[in-house]
């Protein structure tokens, strides 16, 4: 089985460097990106599309849809990290949502803390564990999700270190590996063994 990863296009919001929720709509240029995404799939053999139900993956899938004829399916597991809700909407890089996000990542560890609604990093381990479970019973050869970076990151970091995987090795690698919007990763299931073939691909882009 083959499965392409891809992050959605740009959103509205991402262009605005302000942390969203689920109704962020992809900018002009995320359309962009999205139909030259779609263009490149064209030639790969795909059987299925999985999305988050999220609006600006939702509408990145719709346009690969279109594209390749295929249906999207949606998928709550698909979405991205809950943060919490009070720095929704707002920049990211304002004093209190830098020192609300700090205070979550500084006690990732601690299993009995919680700022507010947000996903707990082991929450947001186990979602990543389900979504490759639910993959794995799919009967389809050809897979295409279209889901967040932080999402994709997570499950490749699963994937590497399984339920060993700390806060600490999940943030470094996160931010070693960022990922681009409409950015390609692809993993190979074979032998009940999980392969990274690619990371980040956006030769779809222009430079």
């Amino acid at each position: 089985m083959i499965v392409y990863f891809v992050r959605h296009g740009e959103s509205e919001l991402n262009a605005k460097r302000v942390h969203q929720d689920g109704n962020a709509k992809l900018s002009e240029a995320g359309v962009e990106q999205a139909n030259k995404l779609a263009e490149r799939l064209i030639s790969l053999p795909i059987d299925t599309i999985l999305s988050s139900s999220f609006e600006r993956a939702k509408q990145t899938a719709e346009i690969i849809s279109q594209k390749i004829n295929i249906p999207v399916q949606m998928n709550s597991l698909l979405v991205e990290i809950k943060r919490p809700t009070e720095i929704e909407g707002r920049g990211i890089n304002e004093p209190e949502v830098v020192e609300i996000k700090t205070k979550i990542r500084d006690n990732w560890n601690n299993l009995d803390f919680r700022h507010s609604d947000e996903e707990t990093f082991y929450e947001f381990r186990d979602r990543a564990k389900k979504v490759m479970g639910e993959i794995k019973s799919l009967n389809s050869e050809h897979t295409l999700i279209v889901t967040h970076g932080d999402l994709i990151g997570m499950i490749i970091c699963v994937l590497t270190f399984g339920d060993e995987l700390s806060p600490k090795e999940f943030l470094s690698l996160r931010n070693l590996f960022a990922l681009s919007n409409t950015g390609i990763t692809v993993c190979e299931y074979k032998d009940d063994k999980w392969k990274l073939i690619s990371w980040n691909d956006v030769s779809h882009l222009p430079i």
